[in-house]
């Protein structure tokens, strides 16, 4: 079972939960959170009273194989897109989770997701990646969120809503070779590159804005919570000022990992 998750907080996610009970076979079954949840194939939608990203109760009602949380994308510029990403604290717990704490992530089903949104996508909105941050982070299982963003005009995009509804379902985990990647912004363009274009399979990231935070426990985390074990790290070089890059190097060259720059 996969659990798509989706709060009455967040108007995107409301739009997604709308728009999966009438346009798929989802049955009613059972209760999460004063709403009913409802089934359709190996699929259970639920709906929390919490915003999206402080929803961390569920393992105590569900033990699927991952979760897909339905949400929206805020940002200051309002760009319109559609987002793919892993959770988790490099620095305080601003947006939910835990300080210093990643939460579980799945680089083959982001991988899959992704190539499913640039596939299916009826805007013109693009595609991308986005760096791991804010919560939940303390669930056991694997957690994507697959976003809409970034303003009310986007929110209730019927096409918008269409294809990340459309994605979430027929998404396949994919084939692909499980990474980790430093440096570069927030949306992650030379990681999204090759996570749509070659094998890679992006799973936790580390911005350049938070790799002054980071250190050998947090790039454990990123590894250990990364599923499957990545392969390789990636490091946007360009991305990075001199002295992040001598530190990244030095951690994962002790660590015994694998590690090239793009």
């Amino acid at each position: 079972m996969k659990v798509i998750v989706t709060s009455e907080k967040e108007m995107a996610s409301v739009n997604m939960w709308n728009y999966f009970l009438e346009h798929f076979d989802f049955k009613e079954q059972g209760e999460y959170d004063g709403h009913p949840t409802y089934k359709y194939r190996d699929f259970l939608l639920v709906m929390s009273k919490r915003g999206i990203i402080y929803i961390d109760d569920l393992d105590d009602y569900f033990d699927p194989e991952y979760y897909i949380f339905a949400s929206p994308h805020e940002s200051e510029r309002g760009v319109p897109c559609l987002t793919v990403h892993p959770i988790g604290n490099f620095g305080k717990a601003e947006m939910g989770g835990r300080e210093r704490e990643l939460g579980t992530c799945h680089s083959l089903l982001m991988k899959g997701l992704a190539l499913e949104l640039k596939t299916r996508n009826l805007t013109q909105f693009p595609v991308s990646l986005e760096v791991t941050h804010h919560g939940p982070t303390s669930l056991r299982k694997p957690v994507v969120f697959v976003e809409i963003g970034s303003s009310k005009s986007e929110w209730c995009d019927e096409k918008a809503i269409e294809t990340v509804c459309s994605a979430i379902l027929e998404g396949k985990i994919a084939k692909g070779k499980s990474a980790i990647g430093f440096g570069g912004p927030h949306y992650a363009p030379n990681f999204t590159r090759r996570e749509l274009d070659t094998e890679l399979a992006f799973g936790h990231m580390c911005p350049k804005y938070h790799l002054d935070n980071l250190d050998a426990e947090l790039t454990e985390q990123m590894i250990e919570k990364t599923v499957p074990r990545p392969e390789i790290a990636i490091l946007d070089w360009k991305g990075m000022k001199r002295e992040q890059r001598e530190k990244v190097v030095k951690i994962l060259e002790e660590m015994g990992v694998e590690w090239e720059k793009i």
